[in-house]
């Protein structure tokens, strides 16, 4: 039945041997609250009884249902690329014969496509049935918690290992615009193109069920993913593409949102059996994603600590990684240090498990200040963990401490996201990752005031360019902190020096500035406080030419006239 929606939809369904299922598709389909203008099934050679269900369905909706057969197997990705061809217009839905929909759904995306015409595509939580046991189970992928617009800078923030479901109702024009349907990717071409449309033109989600799959162990998707072969040339594929002039736009988000991240360290492995087949542009790729498996693996082997742990503080001492312990003892000082020159008396302890009873010993150790209170994330019932009272970080005021140390590791930046919603104007101190830094409030204040301009300069001076920082410590941390809080471009590379013992900050690739060429970078950013006027010697030997923005002398100077 129509209603106040009126752009036309295109239903595209390849067959195969699925006789048995097909008639449920359809009449999921023909039974939506917004009808589609058109239902193309293209038969791949079934040797079933699928051309006698498909036409029996043709001749009871002869002007909605469309037939075409294959005169050969062509597979589902030919299969779906002829029906793309034939499609008559914009929106698209790629339908599997053994699947089906909601009733609303079409009637829910297309409401939320026509309002936000931007966007490329529209997705809901996917539920997926067990062809063996019919056992339903739903995928929760928390984009959102309300149906609405999902931004490309958003998506690069959130995905990080996350994924977009393949049952959308696509824009055509977008689809196309980012290569159609890629036959090299095969099984993987869906997750290609989805996330291309994404960085580009931002996307729609649906918090429900909305689309229902069936998943079977021998299906194409799943043989693919088994054959290390196959995976393997895909891989190089991919990473070819994503270096081609057509995907540049995208390149960056690939490599800030880690989505690579998706196929483990099997990609990793694989492409480097073949170093010679790598350039700078694949290693950027891999890089950041070998850095996220490995902060994985370090979080599930800290969260099994944290649960084998006893509850006495020599149970925790047994379970926790020596890593943990090596770092408490490096940092805890530090920090200690840092909080007395600033005269922060009064202090918080933000988290309640086994790694805030390890830092209180050493806090304590060293004659750390005050700690008043420990923070947590929600309300609990508990009223003390050791000796001291708990309350809810939605409850915090300013001003009740002078700062708030983030003690647990499995949780620290979700810790630092509360604060800077409920607290922001309270100092926040990461132990384990340590990504805020110790700058005097001076500087700090410098920073804030010249890093909104300097993004707005380097949007409008080099909108398609890769921007460096250079230098490496407190500072250049410092400044990633604020360049990530006021949404600033993508920072394609780290400059040292020297060659640095790391390969990652951030999951962003540090190289010594002795190896780059010229055209790998448009802008360098001098990061270091202490060391930026040798670094801006260096840079100008080292690549003339290029751009360079002097931050850190503008914000001592309190040069914010130029904003």
């Amino acid at each position: 039945m129509r209603n106040s929606l009126s752009t036309p939809i295109s239903i595209i369904m390849a067959n195969y041997n699925h006789g048995h299922y097909i008639s449920e598709a359809l009449d999921g389909l023909i039974h939506q609250t917004y009808l589609p203008a058109e239902i193309i099934i293209i038969d791949d050679c079934s040797t079933d009884n699928s051309r006698q269900v498909i036409q029996d369905w043709q001749k009871d909706y002869p002007d909605l249902i469309r037939v075409y057969h294959n005169n050969e197997n062509m597979g589902v990705m030919k299969t779906i690329d002829r029906g793309l061809e034939l499609s008559k217009h914009e929106y698209i839905l790629f339908h599997s014969a053994d699947d089906w929909l909601h009733p609303t759904c079409l009637e829910k995306f297309m409401h939320l496509l026509e309002s936000y015409p931007d966007s490329a595509f529209c997705c809901s939580e996917p539920t997926y049935f067990h062809k063996s046991t019919e056992e339903p189970f739903c995928y929760k992928v928390y984009w959102r918690d309300t149906p609405g617009y999902i931004s490309p800078n958003e998506i690069v923030d959130k995905l990080n290992g996350h994924w977009i479901p393949g049952y959308t109702l696509v824009k055509k024009s977008a689809l196309l615009d980012a290569g159609g349907i890629n036959h090299k990717f095969r099984w993987n071409a869906d997750w290609f193109w989805l996330l291309v449309m994404a960085f580009r033109h931002g996307f729609c989600f649906i918090p429900e069920s909305l689309t229902f799959a069936r998943e079977e162990a021998q299906s194409y998707l799943h043989a693919g993913i088994k054959n290390e072969a196959e995976m393997e040339k895909f891989y190089f594929d991919l990473l070819e593409a994503l270096g081609t002039k057509a995907y540049e736009d995208v390149r960056p988000s690939f490599i800030k949102s880690c989505a690579l991240s998706n196929f483990g360290a099997d990609l990793a492995k694989s492409v480097l059996k073949y170093p010679e087949r790598l350039n700078f542009v694949s290693w950027a790729l891999i890089q950041r994603n070998v850095h996220m498996w490995t902060e994985q693996v370090g979080r599930a082997q800290d969260a099994l600590a944290e649960k084998n742990a006893a509850d006495t503080l020599g149970g925790h001492f047994q379970k926790t990684p020596e890593r943990c312990i090596d770092l408490l003892q490096y940092i805890v000082p530090k920090i200690v240090e840092f909080c007395e020159l600033e005269g922060y008396g009064r202090v918080a302890f933000y988290g309640a498990g086994n790694h805030t009873t390890l830092l209180l010993k050493y806090w304590h150790a060293n004659s750390g200040p005050e700690v008043v209170k420990i923070i947590s994330s929600q309300v609990v019932s508990e009223k003390e963990f050791q000796g001291l009272p708990i309350q809810a970080i939605k409850d915090m005021q300013e001003g009740e401490v002078d700062a708030v140390i983030l003690s647990s590791m499995t949780y620290e930046k979700d810790m630092l996201n509360a604060c800077r919603k409920f607290i922001p104007n309270t100092v926040c101190l990461p132990i384990w990752n340590t990504r805020e830094t110790f700058v005097s409030q001076e500087i700090r204040y410098g920073l804030e005031k010249m890093i909104p301009w300097l993004i707005k300069c380097v949007r409008r001076k080099y909108s398609q360019g890769k921007i460096a920082l250079f230098g490496i410590g407190g500072h250049t941390e410092e400044l990633l902190n604020l360049w990530e809080l006021h949404k600033g471009p993508s920072i394609d590379m780290i400059l040292t020096t020297k060659p640095y013992q790391r390969s990652l900050l951030r999951g962003i690739p540090i190289m010594a500035i002795t190896s780059i060429d010229l055209q790998e970078v448009d802008c360098v950013i001098l990061s270091s406080q202490s060391h930026e006027k040798e670094m801006h010697e260096i840079a100008q030997n080292f690549i003339p030419g290029i751009a360079i923005e002097r931050l850190w002398t503008l914000a001592e100077k309190g040069e914010t006239a130029r904003l």
